[in-house]
C-alpha cells in the first residue's frame, strides 16, 4: 500500500486505509448484530420457540430470507440510477435493524396465530433491505482492497468478526440464563439492543471513500446471462454450491437441536459456538499468509473433509453428553476459516473486469441464500415426516434430528467431489 495514490481506485493511501478500517468496523459490529438478532442465533431461535413456533417450522425463517435475496438483482439495477451511492446504501441499510427492533417489541403482544407470520415478515424485510445493499458494498471492498494483501486483510477481517462473535455469544448466553429463555418480553429487549448495534454498524460506512471507478453504469438485464457465461465465475459457483449442499438443509436447525433435542443451557451453547469461533480467531492470521503463498488447494481438501467429521458428530451427542458436538464445532471452525479466506480469494480471481463485478456479487449471494432457503423449505416436510421415528443404537437414543444430521454427513462425503469445479478452471488454479 505504499505510495500516495491507488491508480486502480483513484484513492490516496490514507483514504484506502481509512476505508478498509471502516469496513472492518462495519464487519465487526455487524457480527454482534447477527450474533444476537440473526435468524440462526440461539437468542432469536429461542425467542421464536418461546413464542410457540413449532421446532420443525424454524426452517421457514431461512426460506423467508431466501425469497428476499431475489431483491439483490433489483438493488444492482436501482443503484444505476442513484448519484449519491453511499447515502443510498446507508439509508437502506439502516432500515434493517429498525424493522427488526419494531417487530420483536410488537410480536409478544399478538395472539399465537399472528406471531409466526409477523416474525417471518420481519425476517423477510430485514433480509430484503440487506440484499438491496450487499452487492454494492461487496463491490466497493473488492475495488478498494489491493490484490497483494487480500489474504492478509481477509484473515484480519474474519478474525475481527470471530472475536466479536465470541464475546457477544458468551455475554448473550449469560443474559438469557439470567432473564430466562421463556421471558419473551425481556428477550425482546435484548434483541432490540442487538438491533441498535446494527445501526452503529451502518453508521461506520460514513467514513468510507468510494473508488473513482465506482460510477453509475447502466447494467442491462442481459448482464445476468453474461455473468453466468464467464467461465471462471461459473466454475466458482458450481464448486461452492456443491461443497455447501448439506448446509442448505442443516443450518436452520442447529439451535433447535441444541435447545430442544439436547436441552443445552444457553451458556453451554455460547461456549460451544465460542470454541468454534475461537478456532477461527486463532487460525485466520496464519491462513491469510498461507493463502497468499498459494496453499489454497490442499487447505480446501482438508477443510471439506472436516465438514464430514462435523456432521458425523451429531448422532453421538445426547442430553447430558454434548462433548462430541463441542469437538465437531471446533473442527468446523477451522474448516470454515479455511473456506472463508480461500473462497474469498477465489471469488476475487474469478470476477470479470469492469462493471459486471457488482452483478457477480449479487449472483453469488443470490445463489447461496436462495439455495439455503430452498434447502430449509425441503427440510420442513422431511423432518415432519421423520417425526416420531427414533432409534436406539449402542445405548444411544437417536431422534429424527440425530438421524437427519447423520444422513447429512454421508451427503457431505459425496460433496467433497465439488472441489474439482474450483480446481478445474485455470483462471482459478493459478498459483494454488
Amino acid at each position: 500500500m505504499a505510495g500516495s495514490s491507488k491508480p486502480a481506485t483513484g484513492l490516496t493511501t490514507d483514504e484506502v486505509r481509512l476505508s478498509l478500517t471502516s469496513y472492518n468496523w462495519n464487519f465487526g459490529l455487524r457480527a454482534v448484530f447477527d450474533g444476537i438478532c440473526g435468524s440462526g442465533s440461539f437468542v432469536f431461535v429461542g425467542f421464536a420457540l418461546a413464542l410457540g413456533v413449532p421446532k420443525e417450522h424454524i426452517g421457514f425463517f431461512a426460506t423467508a430470507i431466501s425469497f428476499a435475496c431475489l431483491l439483490q438483482m433489483l438493488g444492482v439495477f436501482l443503484a444505476n440510477y442513484v448519484t449519491d451511492r453511499k447515502g443510498y446504501v446507508i439509508k437502506l441499510a439502516l432500515i434493517e435493524p429498525v424493522v427488526l427492533a419494531l417487530a420483536v417489541l410488537l410480536v409478544p403482544h399478538l395472539g399465537l396465530g399472528g406471531r409466526l407470520p409477523l416474525l417471518l415478515l420481519a425476517a423477510f424485510m430485514c433480509a430484503a433491505f440487506n440484499n438491496l445493499t450487499a452487492p454494492v458494498l461487496a463491490d466497493w471492498l473488492s475495488q478498494t482492497l489491493p490484490a497483494g494483501i487480500r489474504g492478509k486483510y481477509l484473515g484480519l477481517r474474519f478474525q475481527i468478526k470471530s472475536a466479536a462473535s465470541v464475546m457477544v455469544m458468551i455475554l448473550a448466553g449469560y443474559i438469557i440464563e439470567w432473564i430466562g429463555r421463556d421471558n419473551v418480553g425481556s428477550v425482546s429487549y435484548l434483541l432490540t439492543a442487538g438491533a441498535m448495534v446494527g445501526v452503529l454498524a451502518v453508521l461506520t460506512l460514513k467514513r468510507v471513500s468510494l473508488p473513482q471507478t465506482e460510477v453509475v453504469t447502466n447494467l442491462p438485464w442481459s448482464s445476468l446471462r453474461q455473468v453466468l457465461e464467464h467461465v471462471p465465475f461459473r466454475y466458482y459457483l458450481l464448486g461452492l454450491i456443491t461443497i455447501n449442499l448439506p448446509f442448505y438443509f442443516a443450518c436452520p436447525y442447529y439451535q433447535v437441536f441444541n435447545l430442544k433435542i439436547l436441552q443445552m443451557r444457553e451458556t453451554h451453547i455460547a461456549f460451544m459456538i465460542g470454541g468454534y469461533t475461537l478456532m477461527q480467531l486463532i487460525s485466520y492470521p496464519v491462513l491469510g499468509r498461507v493463502m497468499d503463498r498459494g496453499w489454497i488447494r490442499r487447505s480446501l481438501v482438508l477443510s471439506v473433509l472436516g465438514y464430514v467429521f462435523f456432521f458425523a458428530m451429531f448422532p453421538y451427542a445426547q442430553p447430558g453428553r454434548t462433548w462430541p458436538l463441542f469437538v465437531g464445532w471446533a473442527v468446523a471452525g477451522l474448516s470454515d476459516a479455511v473456506v472463508n479466506v480461500a473462497c474469498g480469494i477465489l471469488l476475487y480471481r474469478s470476477l470479470p473486469d469492469g462493471p459486471m463485478r457488482t452483478m457477480c456479487f449479487a449472483v453469488n449471494s443470490l445463489v447461496g441464500i436462495g439455495l439455503m432457503g430452498a434447502g430449509a423449505l425441503l427440510a420442513v416436510p422431511i423432518l415432519q415426516a421423520m417425526q416420531g421415528f427414533n432409534l436406539t443404537l449402542g445405548g444411544m437414543t437417536l431422534t429424527h434430528f440425530h438421524i437427519f444430521y447423520g444422513a447429512l454427513s454421508l451427503l457431505m462425503l459425496v460433496c467433497v467431489s465439488g472441489l474439482r469445479f474450483l480446481f478445474r478452471c485455470k483462471a482459478l488454479t493459478d498459483d494454488i
